[in-house]
């Protein structure tokens, strides 16, 4: 069953940061099954001058080894336009690619019949090309390591969840920029999601 969201959560997050769980979901795989899916995402944005468009085809796997715990596995394919200013005039740069590979293993925890725990472990690889050194950045640029927990009450066909997170951004050097340290990030969402 696919999950809808209908109210808007609250994420205090950095920009560069991925933005990865939100509740597609609230049950998980039966032992021993495994899952393939696909998403297509466009993007935009314009600071006020410049504009930004992405293109994502985001290809998953799910599989569940053991009753209550799960692996997620997702490659996004991605296609960026970007403008820049160069030279007094507004000229657009595009990258076509592989972005950040993610992997998530979400263990359920205490459950009852109309309410669950799920605790989650998010693991992001910068396999896209990080925009520190490429004009059309595909990926964020580093290594990521996130925990949390979600707390999901289910009043068919309406999901309501609360995720609370904790998010650390490996530091890395880049040739032009130097060394560059994300940091941590602290995530809270809450919202009502619909289940078709």
């Amino acid at each position: 069953a696919g999950v809808l969201t209908i109210l808007a959560y609250l994420d205090p997050q950095q920009a560069c940061c991925q933005d990865w769980y939100i509740p597609k979901r609230y049950e998980l795989l039966k032992r021993g099954n495994l899952e393939l899916g696909s998403r297509l995402q466009l993007g935009a944005h314009n600071d006020g001058l410049l504009n930004t468009t992405t293109w994502e085809n985001v290809y998953g796997v799910r599989y569940t080894p053991f009753g209550r715990l799960e692996a997620y596995f997702e490659i996004p394919l991605i296609h960026k336009s970007k403008e820049n200013v160069q030279a007094f005039s507004i000229v657009t740069n595009g990258a076509t690619g592989v972005g950040d590979v993610f992997t998530q293993f979400s263990l359920e925890g205490f459950s009852g019949s109309d309410w669950k725990t799920i605790f989650n472990l998010d693991i992001g690889w910068p396999t896209g090309k990080n925009p520190y050194e490429n004009t059309v950045g595909l990926g964020g640029g580093h290594y990521s390591l996130a925990v949390g927990g979600t707390v999901m009450k289910v009043i068919d066909p309406i999901v309501m969840y609360c995720h609370i997170g904790y998010q650390h951004s490996m530091a890395r050097t880049f040739k032009n920029t130097g060394k560059v340290a994300p940091g941590e990030d602290l995530r809270f969402r809450i919202g009502t999601s619909l289940s078709l």
